[in-house]
């Protein structure tokens, strides 16, 4: 599950669907999914991050399946 505390975000075998929810109530951002077949667990701490360090992250973790381009003020992540 995924956690806030302090300044950092944990998150432990998380539905990419709940790191999108908690990414976005603590950035104050609008993160949209285009496509289907998101169903990648996240794992990993971040302290004090940016926003645009967590989604590199994820990148990461996730082999570089998901990937993310700023529109505006929205952060599209796509397969």
């Amino acid at each position: 599950s995924g956690s806030w505390r302090k300044g950092s975000l944990h998150f432990d075998c998380t539905p990419i669907h709940d790191v999108i929810q908690e990414l976005e109530r603590v950035y104050g951002c609008h993160i949209i999914l285009m496509g289907s077949n998101f169903n990648n667990l996240i794992s990993g701490d971040h302290d004090n991050r940016t926003l645009q360090s967590v989604l590199n992250s994820i990148h990461f973790v996730t082999g570089g399946s998901i990937k993310y381009k700023r529109v505006g003020k929205d952060i599209i992540l796509y397969k």
